[in-house]
């Protein structure tokens, strides 16, 4: 049995890499079964090849044939309680619904023991209650593609993964400020090509330079008159609807719902053009 709290979004593209059996389920755990299926066996060193080729985020539980409970740690919450008065291990996504489920069980389980469960570490309990510990490269998680969202995440490990080199992002910055700058340089150099004094092309550079500036204000002034439309268009279907609404609550007087309909249209699009005129 098999049980996935998260996403992958890498379940595709490791069937059509691993040639794994073709299937009618589409869900994104199944992928799990079948790269443990294809160890042919469940321990460690199967759930550590499939945890290391899931990509994205998730926390999944085994349990074997043989009664062991495998922990496969992502970077999705878990909370997991010990109960030593019983024997009983009890675990939840978080831990404030597992607090919630012992409420509502109340039975006399005695003191807890919550026991540290961090990313990238998979746990066996055996039927003795035996509890080991083994670890998987976390790289590729979802924590790992975000760092800046989740790196004070309390539910993640901190593993010593590789430098990552400059993003798509900081190549396009890159490349944004070579032409900034190639651009500048030629406003600045050939724009007073015609003035034989290079004092005086270097001021009329200058004066191009200083001009991109009007540039930047017909650009908001064609995103206010953008953003006008968007309102006005907004505030058109909301009329719409009003009218829609105000001839349903006459409508088994045909007459008046007619009327009422097409009066509320009228005076909310006779508003939104007053408001249009006015700005």
């Amino acid at each position: 049995a098999l049980a996935h709290n998260g996403v992958l979004d890498n379940d595709i593209s490791l069937r059509k890499s691993l040639h794994l059996p073709r299937t009618r389920i589409e869900t994104d755990s199944y992928i799990a079964v079948q790269l443990i299926e294809q160890k042919g066996i469940l321990n460690f060193d199967s759930l550590r090849y499939m945890a290391e080729l899931l990509e994205d985020s998730f926390t999944i539980t085994v349990l074997g044939d043989d009664g062991n409970l495998y922990i496969v740690k992502g970077d999705n919450p878990f909370c997991l309680y010990f109960f030593p008065d019983c024997g009983l291990y009890l675990y939840a996504s978080t831990e404030e619904i597992l607090r919630q489920a012992l409420r509502k069980i109340q039975a006399p389980l005695g003191k807890n023991r919550k026991i540290p469960v961090r990313c990238g570490e998979i746990l066996r309990i055996n039927q003795t209650g035996r509890l080991d510990r083994e670890t998987f490269d976390d790289s590729k998680l979802f924590r790992c593609r975000y760092p800046r969202l989740l790196m004070d995440d309390p539910y993640c490990r901190s593993f010593p993964h590789t430098a990552e080199g400059p993003t798509h992002l900081d190549e396009l910055k890159t490349v944004a400020l070579v032409l900034v700058i190639l651009g500048g340089g030629m406003l600045l150099l050939f724009s007073g090509r015609s003035k034989k004094n290079p004092f005086m092309r270097i001021g009329s550079g200058l004066g191009a330079l200083y001009n991109i500036t009007g540039y930047l204000s017909d650009i908001l002034s064609y995103v206010r008159i953008f953003a006008l439309g968007l309102v006005s268009g907004a505030m058109g279907m909301v009329f719409n609807l009003i009218g829609g609404m105000v001839y349903d609550a006459f409508d088994q007087v045909e007459y008046h719902a007619h009327c009422a309909g097409n009066e509320a249209e009228r005076n909310g699009h006779g508003i939104q053009l007053d408001r249009r005129h006015g700005v």
